[in-house]
């Protein structure tokens, strides 16, 4: 992932004391941390019993890929990430129902077990967590959370992690972050950074259930909009059923379900491809995308929309959306994506890990 790791001389001095990173979306955990490490699985949790645990551990028909998404956290047993996926359902919280105590300490340390496999302990760690911003309590909840010990299991062992330091940081803080420091934690100094970091900035996050967007003034939040159930995820079901309903009425073509893998593929191309065919879709697909642009141009309009300098995009929707956001950035002359598209749904943990090194190095 160019452009995202650390230099090796920041990664080799918080090896000694890691951050660890939780960026917890409505529909996916991306994590990464001080070590080079990253991880997005399924924003999903179950509870189960010791016997459902073992059984897991046990069951023949599961490789070690599945397996190790079976956990004992504390005295509690878990499915997590894609384990935790029912009938294509993810078993999982939305909005501030994330960050409760047996909710959010539990994804922490099911995350850390992830992404150190072989390790039995982590010492003096700084765990940084991103939340939505304008709501102070998050961050005495989550602090109140995360810092302190923790033990998870799996089949990897058994993992202690002392947290020492919480931070906790706003999601579109961080895609700006992402933006103006360096690998090496150190701020660029060029005009991107008086432009973001100087006067008014508007951050649009397409996020998988929502479209959240902020203003920031002089790199600090000042206002905040957001429209719940309007995201990438609603989109893709809404456009799935249109294009359904339109090769039924217009080609007597009957799709039960159209997989992901094929609206991926839909949505690339603007075709679809069937056994009987291909057809093309594509002025379908700019209608829902409009649609879904015109919400998030109403959420500009409530916090200034251009009367800002600048225009950030980020929020893993965004890569679907690239394209489209590029023709007129809705009248913005000086835009930025807080990441390339393939990789942007890690930019505000990126910068959250970027954020957490440069303040720990300016103590």
């Amino acid at each position: 992932m160019s452009g995202y790791v650390l230099s090796a001389s920041i990664q080799e001095r918080f090896g000694r004391e890691p951050i660890e990173v939780a960026d917890l979306g409505n529909d996916q955990l991306k994590a990464v941390n001080s070590f080079g490490t990253s991880l997005t699985i399924p924003n999903a949790l179950l509870p189960i019993t010791v016997e459902e645990y073992n059984t897991i551990l046990n069951q023949p028909m599961l490789d070690d890929d599945q397996r190790q998404y079976a956990f004992k956290v504390g005295t509690a047993y878990y499915k997590a990430g894609p384990l935790a996926v029912i009938g294509g359902k993810a078993v999982s919280r939305t909005g501030s129902d994330r960050y409760q105590a047996d909710y959010l300490p539990i994804l922490f340390a099911i995350m850390c077990r992830l992404m150190h496999e072989s390790s039995k302990s982590l010492q003096n760690v700084t765990a940084t967590i991103t939340h939505p911003p304008g709501n102070g309590q998050y961050a005495k909840d989550i602090t109140k959370l995360i810092k302190g010990k923790h033990r998870v299991t799996n089949i990897y062992g058994t993992l202690t992690i002392e947290v020492a330091r919480c931070l906790t940081l706003e999601e579109g803080t961080c895609g700006v972050y992402n933006l103006i420091l360096n690998s090496g934690t150190e701020v660029i100094q060029s005009s991107l950074l008086q432009g973001l970091l100087q006067g008014s900035t508007a951050v649009l996050d397409f996020g998988g259930h929502n479209i959240a967007a902020t203003q920031l003034l002089n790199g600090q939040y000042h206002n905040f909009r957001v429209a719940y159930q309007a995201g990438i995820l609603e989109f893709r079901y809404q456009l799935e059923q249109l294009i359904r309903s339109h090769l039924k009425r217009e080609e007597g073509i009957s799709l039960d379900v159209i997989p992901n893998w094929l609206m991926d593929s839909i949505l690339a191309t603007g075709v679809v491809s069937t056994g009987t065919g291909s057809y093309n879709v594509k002025a379908l697909i700019d209608g829902s995308v409009q649609s879904l642009l015109a919400v998030a141009e109403g959420l500009l309009a409530e916090i200034g929309g251009t009367a800002n300098t600048n225009l950030v995009f980020t929020g893993g929707g965004t890569g679907l959306l690239h394209d489209y956001l590029r023709k007129d950035a809705f009248g913005f002359r000086t835009f930025y994506f807080a990441g390339d598209p393939e990789e942007i749904r890690f930019a505000n943990a990126y910068g959250a890990l970027k954020l957490t090194a440069h303040l720990l190095r300016k103590g």
